[in-house]
């Protein structure tokens, strides 16, 4: 179920992400709301920062029609997924969703999350660092520590900066 305020309330097809907002005090629901598209959306995080606001990340299929606000990479990589970033505001606002952008290349931008996993980590300054696992070669880097792919997966960690808008901004990648 997703409550009357929620961003998205009915599936857009395919398996859509779920986010859930409980009141501990009393285990009642307080917000909840489904985000995606026509592909498959899975959320592999989500951390509550500052002001009860929701980070997500996790991978898509939905290339047509997937929710993107003020994103760095308005466009989907290529690749069979792709990974996502997502803010939202759980309090039923008019502009809930603060951002969403893309994160994938050429290649598969996330392995199973049953054994494997896309992260995020909130910084108190509001800075996000991000990782995934990518197929891809061809992704954007940013003063990267490793410059090229390697065999298989390799881990691509970005560091975004939501203060700089509008949108989020690519400040470290990879």
């Amino acid at each position: 179920p997703t409550t009357a305020d929620a961003l998205q309330p009915v599936t857009a097809g395919g398996k859509d992400a779920f986010v859930a907002v409980l009141d501990p005090a009393v285990l009642d629901l307080e917000y909840a709301t489904l985000f995606g598209g026509t592909g498959d959306d899975h959320i592999s995080h989500a951390r509550v920062g500052a002001h009860g606001v929701v980070t997500l990340v996790g991978y898509t299929s939905s290339f047509a029609d997937f929710p993107l606000k003020n994103a760095f990479q308005d466009r989907h990589g290529g690749g069979a997924t792709d990974s996502f970033v997502a803010q939202l505001r759980p309090d039923g606002s008019e502009d809930q969703l603060l951002y969403s952008t893309y994160l994938g290349g050429n290649g598969a931008d996330s392995r199973d999350a049953a054994l494997y996993s896309n992260d995020v980590a909130v910084a108190p300054d509001g800075r996000l660092a991000v990782f995934i696992e990518s197929l891809s070669s061809d992704l954007r880097l940013a003063d990267p520590l490793q410059g090229q792919p390697r065999a298989g997966f390799d881990g691509y960690l970005v560091i975004l900066d939501p203060r700089l808008g509008p949108g989020v901004q690519l400040q470290y990648a990879t």
